[in-house]
């Protein structure tokens, strides 16, 4: 918190920083909680994939966050990640947070990571658009976990869930009755594509870390 100082001999006001005790502190965290759920409802800036009632913030909403704090989040890289064969598999971001006065960076960012074989990426009609979409991707989720691991708190407080909407699995609102294959590791569902039936390749996923999964733990 900042109070002032009067010099009296000088009659020149200066501020002066106080610690605020953690009572302040959450009261103060409250307060953006309780501002944040109201325009996360109203604008519906997250996703309930399960329909469960669990509700993962949009970018958007971790943004608000970081305008609460006076901080923005600002780009520092955006690489390709590439394979042995030399092809772009995905895109990797790093993402700072800086002051929104003096634009001093703050905390060490986060980085991110989206393939080119996502579906945000697939939707894509041409080769240009797909890059895009994957280097665009690949800087959302940067910049909502730059914002999660200082804020994440606030994020609870509010009664949402931790993590961003765009690091989850699947997006899509579908749940496990209406899925042909379904993964109970994850809770998402799992596809079987012709190549993977022609391969003898059984219905699978990718994790958040992008590993193979089938359904079931190794032994």
């Amino acid at each position: 918190m900042t109070l002032v100082n009067l010099d009296e001999s000088t009659g020149e006001i200066a501020p002066v920083y106080v610690e605020a005790t953690p009572a302040e502190q959450v009261a103060q965290f409250t307060e953006w909680a309780e501002v944040l759920m109201g325009v996360v409802e109203s604008r519906k800036l997250y996703i309930d994939p399960r329909r469960t009632g669990k509700k993962y913030l949009m970018v958007e909403a971790w943004e608000l966050i970081g305008a609460f704090a006076r901080l923005r989040a600002e780009p520092e890289s955006v690489e390709p990640r590439r394979g042995d064969d030399g092809n772009i598999l995905g895109y990797d971001a790093k993402v700072v947070l800086v002051d929104i006065e003096t634009g001093e960076k703050r905390g060490g960012g986060a980085f991110a990571l989206c393939g080119m074989d996502e579906s945000v990426v697939q939707g894509q009609k041409t080769n240009g658009a797909k890059h895009n979409a994957c280097m665009s991707m690949a800087q959302t989720r940067a910049t909502s976990k730059a914002f999660r691991l200082n804020f994440s708190y606030v994020v609870a407080l509010g009664g949402y869930e931790p993590t961003p909407a765009e690091e989850m699995v699947n997006l899509k609102e579908e749940t496990e009755e209406e899925a042909e294959f379904w993964c109970d590791i994850h809770r998402t569902k799992m596809f079987w594509s012709d190549s993977m039936k022609d391969n003898n390749f059984p219905p699978s996923h990718k994790d958040a870390d992008g590993n193979w999964c089938q359904g079931k733990i190794e032994e």
